[in-house]
């Protein structure tokens, strides 16, 4: 298990009652994403952001979840170019690291 240590921000502090910090674990060992209030909750993610965190943890690529979401490619790496700031990450597979699954390019 890697131990997780966050600050909250925004609504993610009225829905812990005015929490300043989050500890949560996840397993060194991939597993399935996470459901979408719960990276909404954590990260103050938009929805549009959160749907994207997901597509993403469910091993698709940018471009994939960019068409599953309906969105343009831009406008998915816009999200998460804001996903990265909101998590404190700047590349793709630190992103995936912090939460607890592998990730792979093809």
């Amino acid at each position: 298990m890697v131990a997780h240590l966050l600050p909250l921000a925004g609504s993610a502090r009225d829905l812990f009652l005015d929490a300043r910090w989050i500890l949560f674990f996840t397993p060194v060992r991939p597993r399935p994403g996470l459901g979408l209030e719960i990276l909404q909750a954590l990260y103050d993610l938009a929805p549009s952001e959160a749907t994207l965190l997901s597509a993403l943890l469910d091993g698709l690529s940018v471009e994939a979840a960019a068409a599953a979401s309906g969105i343009s490619v831009n406008t998915a790496r816009s999200y998460l170019k804001s996903i990265f700031a909101k998590t404190n990450v700047r590349r793709q597979t630190k992103l995936m690291r912090l939460l607890g699954t592998s990730f792979e390019t093809g």
